[in-house]
């Protein structure tokens, strides 16, 4: 477990990525991934993460607790990939190009890093179906202004 991590539990982890699966992921966004996520993907790559994040404006508590796998999860599927969710998101949501999601609620809650020249690295959700934050299904709505300020705001969800 990385030192940085620690405070972290992080369950069924899948191992760090491959420089080719990382070479994949950022040829889809033309972009290259900020060092501290493939910091971060190199202990909680395709893991289980089972903590809360508080949305703005009102609060309400969601868990992206399905950190998305970089490679293939089975001989020949990307289901819960990066490849496949960058996929399925520009055709179902029309997401912008340099938008990474990265974990889900296991349902059609998405964070996303924001690598476009506007967001700079911030961190923001999709919370299509969620009309209880803020009023809002369809959109974004910004969670923090960078990777490590969404990790420092994760809390352990209570059962």
């Amino acid at each position: 477990m990385s030192e940085k991590y620690k405070h972290l539990e992080i369950d069924d982890a899948k191992g760090a990525p491959a420089p080719e699966e990382v070479a994949a992921i950022e040829a889809l966004l033309g972009r290259p991934l900020p060092p501290d996520f493939l910091h971060f993907l190199s202990v909680a790559n395709g893991a289980y993460l089972d903590y809360c994040v508080r949305v703005p404006p009102d609060g309400a508590i969601v868990s992206f607790y399905d950190v998305f796998l970089a490679g293939r999860n089975e001989p020949g599927q990307h289901y819960a990939t990066f490849i496949h969710e960058i996929e399925m998101e520009r055709m179902h949501r029309g997401t912008p190009q340099e938008f990474l999601p990265f974990a889900s609620d296991g349902s059609h809650a998405v964070v996303y890093l924001d690598l476009t020249r506007e967001g700079n690295g911030r961190i923001v959700a999709s919370l299509e179906g969620y009309v209880w934050a803020g009023g809002q299904d369809d959109g974004y709505v910004v969670l923090a202004p960078s990777f490590a300020g969404y990790i420092e705001m994760l809390f352990k969800c209570e059962d």
